[in-house]
């Protein structure tokens, strides 16, 4: 079963209470108080949050996909994506996640 939090804001996903597990996050590029990018970088940094963490643009070009990658995300989801795409890209990472920080 997925159960979804959604965060208005990007502050919100980086200054979780610890006691929050989260399997996986999707950063859209474009969120208000800072860029998606930025906000993988303090989560991976600042946080050391261990959990998959995937990248959404619609942006294709390689820099701006390089830069999420590049800062920690795990994948990119290029939008407009299909359910099958976000499924199939969930279960990879949650997997890859696990058994990278296991």
């Amino acid at each position: 079963a997925i159960v979804v939090k959604d965060a208005s804001t990007n502050d919100n996903i980086v200054i979780p209470p610890k006691r929050r597990k989260y399997d996986a996050i999707l950063i859209d590029n474009f969120m208000p108080v800072m860029s998606g990018p930025e906000t993988v970088l303090r989560l991976r940094d600042n946080l050391h949050y261990q959990g998959a963490l995937i990248g959404i643009t619609g942006n294709i070009l390689p820099d701006s996909l390089a830069e999420f990658t590049g800062r920690g995300a795990q994948k990119m989801l290029l939008k407009p994506f299909t359910s099958r795409e976000l499924q199939t890209t969930l279960d990879t990472c949650i997997h890859e996640s696990k058994v990278k920080f296991a």
